[in-house]
């Protein structure tokens, strides 16, 4: 895991550049009978470790830590094909390593070694 967060923090602690998504929203609003166009844009700033986790290392290993979880914030602000190859990769290779000490906790050749007991 720890690799994988060196690997992130490595591509995207000086993202300018690389690509990011937009994140514009729009729509209409309605006050006293008059439609008013509204757009919005997000103001990140990706040097921050609140916006970014991968602009510091200690923050790169709790938001890959946070991936077992489901959080993937690298692929949806980012938008660069490495990203996308490391974070497969990534979780291929996590879910892996937890099924085997998963196998591991449940039993051994012999009962008597076996951490849980059924």
């Amino acid at each position: 895991m720890v690799a994988f967060a060196h690997t992130m923090f490595a591509l995207l602690q000086n993202p300018n550049i690389i690509n990011k998504k937009n994140s514009t929203f729009s729509g209409n609003a309605t006050n006293n009978n008059e439609t008013l166009d509204i757009e919005i844009k997000s103001n990140t700033n990706y040097k921050d470790n609140n916006d970014n986790p991968f602009s510091g290392f200690l923050t790169s290993v709790e938001a890959a830590y946070f991936w077992t979880s489901g959080n993937w914030v690298q692929r949806d602000i980012f938008d660069f094909w490495a990203i996308d190859i490391f974070s497969i990769l990534a979780s291929v290779l996590f879910v892996t390593i937890l099924q085997n000490m998963f196998i591991a906790f449940m039993g051994s050749k012999e009962r008597k070694t076996s951490f849980i007991k059924i």
